[in-house]
């Protein structure tokens, strides 16, 4: 069995793995692979015995190439008891040319019988032959008796239009017992009559010197069908000018098919340079060869190449200097020497500047650096400067080794003048507290606290001429802000006159309430928790008292205990404290025992009657001194659940006590004083809770006007002047110091001179030259340097540019302060 085998392009693989799975019955043998440059044959040989069933059997080969890629056929196989195999094709005279005769002879044989008639035929077709039928030279189709071996010959004249090259030839013979098909490989040649080839001369060694032997070789062919007599010369020629030097003519003779070298010993030119070598080879029966001219590279044994040129970097002012990064090596025919080069550098209006170098340089490319000072002006400073500089290698003899363009451009160097700019410090000092747009609408004293309403909507406190909370001896403490509360208490009249009139009904109800228990009895061993709770609670909430923690910490009363021990817990919170107070104080169990009601009855008014007292006592004294207070406040609040609770654990118990009194009474009577309670402690609560709400906004605006304050009083900025150059960047160094006890966050807002200028760090935001950098924050009693990063652009044109800079403090959103707390 015969595989063909057709390479794709790129040629054939290094090696071809071949396996085969053979039917039942059959044995293969070892295959022989042959590869050429277009594919491969794979030849397999295969038996089988003679009891094998006649039939179509088929061979499986697997084979894959260097690159694993596997592939597979099938080939079919045919075992009858008679067959003809075609053996050897041969055609004789194998090497032709067209219209010449020749003979083509096929060894056919019968193999399993006597004789067999039929038919054979054949052609001969090109190595690479597309299956046009014209190129193809038919073999006549004749008859053919095959008994066990025959020659069956054809003698055909080949057309005179057959294509040059290799044929392959196909034989067939087609009989009742089926059909035999081969094909041969190269069996024959056709050639022109008279041809020759010459090859590209080969020239050794590749690097010269003047005068170094060297040898000049050229493979020549006969390619024809006769025997040639060829002359082969030429000459080298200097690809630059100059006269050519000829290379001696060699005659030889060649039989058909014949190949020899023709070879030139000689001395390379005395002059380097590239030379072009130029062949050709002539005969008196046909055209000659003329191969491709190759170049010849006379070198001086030594001689200095660059490769580039890089400066350190691609901007300069006069007068500096610049490192230049040189990458050269020796590309002579013997490298390896001492080395000496000029760099320059060049500017468009002819100013120059030049260092020299020397060192080792040898055949692999190398680093060498030499500085280069930027030239300046003519002499006195006048002329034209240039704006660009090129760099320029040259060897000692002058002549230009590298050459690179523009390489350094020319910075223009500018004076950077940074003038800060900040708020100045107001002699009234409540201007310094005013943020930007605020104007104070009205004023009110209230003691010695001045309220200023402002434009905003915001409110700011002095003391004099200090602003409580910008200025450090005036702290917005919660002694502070009682004194607030009292100047806004002061503005509501009907609140300050409310007092005269609540004291005295609590004084009443406080009278009926120690009748109710002195009439129960005078122990207190009957309270309850509750009651108990509220006794705490007084004593947490009393203003002449200082509590120990928050007392109670557990029962109905505790969490409005918490929120009125701590003035930072939320407005809303105080809010819901109130309704859970009031659905949790009338949820508590009755008494049903006489003896135990009777004395909870007697507790619970007598710990109400000293919580109203205490309370007339409060409401009295912020009467006769005008002064409510946030502790005051608190403590009425406090009160109130405590006479609260109080009344409504003694209304619970009062059905078991009296016997006129029904459970319905019983219950109205806890519902009207719920209610009061409620109401009354909602209403202190709220006045509370907005005094909260007061008090955060306030301390958020305040921190922004102690910051404003603190810039324009105590903040020193202090900036040098510094240089630049257009297109680079500098560096200007502010130093921040805070003499102040407050942290700033600080935002410098820079006015460039143009959008070409730019921050480069930190991180500016804005367009159009003006660009905000920050936050910075600078601490208390501290100091933080900024370094600011400054991009020139490179179409500056004067010498001197003055850079504003505006150091503000970071600003936030003012909080309206409820229209001042009124409403």
């Amino acid at each position: 069995m015969v595989v063909d085998l057709a390479f794709p392009e790129g040629g054939p693989p290094g090696s071809i793995d071949v396996k085969v799975s053979p039917p039942e019955d059959f044995t293969t043998g070892k295959a022989e692979i042959v590869i050429r440059e277009d594919g491969a044959t794979v030849t397999i040989p295969a038996e089988t015995h003679e009891e094998v069933e006649l039939g179509t059997y088929y061979l499986q080969v697997v084979y894959s190439d260097d690159a694993r890629e596997h592939f597979e056929a099938e080939a079919p196989l045919e075992v009858k008891r008679h067959w003809v195999r075609v053996g050897s094709v041969v055609v004789t005279p194998a090497r032709v040319s067209p219209g010449d005769p020749v003979d083509v002879a096929v060894t056919m044989a019968f193999e399993g019988g006597a004789r067999v008639r039929g038919h054979v035929r054949g052609r001969l077709v090109p190595e690479d032959w597309d299956g046009e039928e014209e190129h193809a030279i038919k073999l006549p189709r004749e008859r053919s008796s095959v008994t066990e071996e025959r020659e069956q010959v054809w003698h055909v004249r080949l057309p005179r239009s057959a294509l040059h090259g290799a044929y392959h030839a196909d034989v067939e013979f087609s009989s009742q017992e089926g059909t035999a098909r081969r094909r041969a490989r190269d069996v024959m040649l056709l050639v022109p009559p008279y041809g020759i080839d010459a090859g590209e001369p080969v020239i050794e060694p590749e690097l010269l010197a003047p005068g170094d032997p060297v040898t000049i070789t050229t493979h020549t062919e006969n390619v024809g069908r006769e025997p040639l007599e060829l002359t082969v010369g030429g000459e080298m020629v200097p690809e630059v000018g100059g006269a050519a030097l000829p290379l001696e003519e060699r005659t030889l003779t060649l039989l058909p098919g014949e190949a020899r070298d023709v070879t030139w010993s000689i001395s390379s030119p005395e002059r380097h340079g590239r030379w072009l070598v130029r062949l050709r080879a002539r005969t008196e029966r046909t055209e000659g060869a003329d191969p491709d001219q190759v170049v010849m590279d006379v070198r001086p044994p030594n001689r200095v190449h660059v490769v580039g040129a890089v400066p350190s970097r691609p901007w300069a002012s006069p007068g500096e200097s610049v490192d230049v990064s040189l990458r050269l090596m020796d590309d002579g025919s013997r490298p390896g020497s001492e080395a000496a080069i000029e760099v320059s550098l060049e500017g468009e209006a002819g100013e120059t500047s030049t260092t020299d170098w020397r060192g080792w340089i040898g055949p692999e490319v190398g680093d060498a650096r030499v500085t280069v000072t930027v030239p300046g002006p003519g002499p006195g400073g006048e002329g034209e400067t240039s704006h660009r500089f090129s760099i320029l290698v040259r060897g000692t003899d002058g002549a230009e080794l590298l050459k690179v363009p523009s390489a350094i451009a020319v910075r223009k160097r500018v004076r950077i003048v940074p003038r800060v700019v900040k708020a100045q410090s107001d002699p009234t000092r409540v201007g310094d507290a005013l943020l930007p747009g605020e104007r104070v609408a009205q004023t009110h004293d209230a003691g010695e606290l001045t309220v200023m309403e402002l434009s905003s909507g915001c409110r700011m406190y002095a003391r004099g001429d200090q602003v409580v909370g910008v200025d450090e001896d005036q702290p917005m403490d919660d002694e502070f802000w009682d004194d607030a509360l009292d100047a806004e208490v002061r503005l509501y009249t009907d609140l300050m006159n409310g007092l005269d009139a609540a004291s005295k009904a609590a004084r009443s109800e406080a009278i009926a309430m120690r009748a109710v228990a002195d009439a129960l009895g005078k122990g207190d061993t009957g309270a309850s928790g509750l009651v108990k709770d509220t006794r705490e609670l007084a004593r947490t909430v009393d203003p002449d008292k200082r509590a120990r923690g928050v007392s109670p910490r557990s029962g109905p009363l505790a969490p409005l205990a918490a929120w009125l021990a701590d003035p930072s817990a939320p407005p809303a919170r105080g809010r819901d404290v109130v309704s859970d107070l009031r659905q949790q104080a009338s949820s508590g169990e009755r008494a049903t025992d006489r003896a135990e009601a009777t004395a909870a009855a007697g507790a619970a008014a007598r710990t109400a009657a000293d919580h109203l007292e205490r309370l007339a006592e409060l409401m009295e004294r912020a009467r006769s001194q005008n002064r409510l207070g946030a502790r005051n406040l608190r403590a009425m609040a406090g009160l109130v659940a405590a006479v609260g609770v109080a009344e409504v654990e003694h209304q619970r118990t009062r059905e078991a006590v009296d016997p006129w009194v029904t459970p319905h009474q019983a219950l109205a009577g806890q519902k009207t004083a719920l209610h009061s309670m409620a109401s009354q402690l909602a209403l202190l609560v709220e006045l509370d809770a907005r005094h909260r709400v007061r008090r955060s906004a306030g301390e958020a605006n305040t921190r922004q006007r102690a910051s404003q304050a603190a810039v324009a009083r105590d903040l020193e900025v202090t900036v040098e002047e510094g240089d630049g150059h257009s297109g680079d960047a500098t560096t200007l160094d502010l130093l921040l110091a805070n003499r102040s006890g407050v942290d700033l966050e600080l935002v410098l807002n820079v006015a460039l001179p143009s959008g070409a200028w730019a921050v480069l760090e930190p991180q500016a935001r804005g367009s159009e030259g003006l660009v905000s950098v920050g936050p910075v924050l600078v601490p208390s009693r501290g100091r933080e340097t900024l370094h600011l990063v400054v991009y020139v652009p490179t179409t500056v044109k004067l010498s001197t540019y003055t850079i504003p800079i505006e150091v503000v403090p970071r600003p936030g959103d003012v909080i309206p302060e409820q229209g001042g707390g009124k409403g």
